[in-house]
């Protein structure tokens, strides 16, 4: 496979800086998304992905120009996707839901970015990520569906959240202490 490798350094609402590189593909006979770091397991529906399973992979995970390199926007990430997976930074602009322990335990995990219309958390989406410094979109309008202990464990992320949609929020949310 001919691989282009580009690599561009950006920061993303002025707190993280992710360095982009490796075209993604599409795979559509065998239901892969994968570039040279990363090779994910998806469902298609129309233009939307879901990823199911990570084959393989560690480090920055980066799909800024998914819907770019592809035509299709990741949208959703399963349950127990990335869990105690050894990823760093995750960039996914084009994702509203985060379904349960996406990234549960994920021990080297720092930033994370979500679509700002972010709307569906799991239960133990970020439990125990205990090295997450920032997380993004922090005014998550369109939060409709949130599970329980959601940032538990995650004492180093700064808080300053907003849901207008939310009239509570569910047990052990921000609990920063891991049980």
């Amino acid at each position: 496979m001919n691989f282009k490798t580009t690599i561009l350094s950006l920061t993303i609402f002025g707190l993280v800086e992710f360095a982009h590189a490796n075209p993604w593909y599409y795979n559509s006979s065998a239901n892969v998304l994968s570039n040279e770091v990363w090779r994910l397991s998806v469902t298609r529906s129309g233009t939307s992905l879901t990823l199911s399973a990570r084959q393989e992979g560690s480090g920055d995970l980066d799909l800024i120009d998914c819907f770019a390199d592809t035509g299709y926007r990741v949208v959703t990430l399963g349950s127990s996707l990335f869990k105690k997976a050894p990823i760093t930074q995750f960039v996914g602009p084009d994702v509203t839901v985060a379904n349960a322990s996406a990234f549960q335990e994920c021990s080297s995990l720092t930033n994370v970015l979500f679509s700002p219309d972010f709307k569906q958390f799991g239960n133990h989406v970020l439990y125990k990520c205990a090295l997450l410094q920032t997380f993004s979109p922090t005014n998550m309008a369109k939060l409709a569906s949130t599970g329980y202990h959601v940032f538990n464990g995650t004492s180093r992320l700064s808080l300053g959240f907003s849901f207008p949609l939310l009239t509570s929020l569910p047990e052990g949310f921000f609990c920063p202490a891991s049980h």
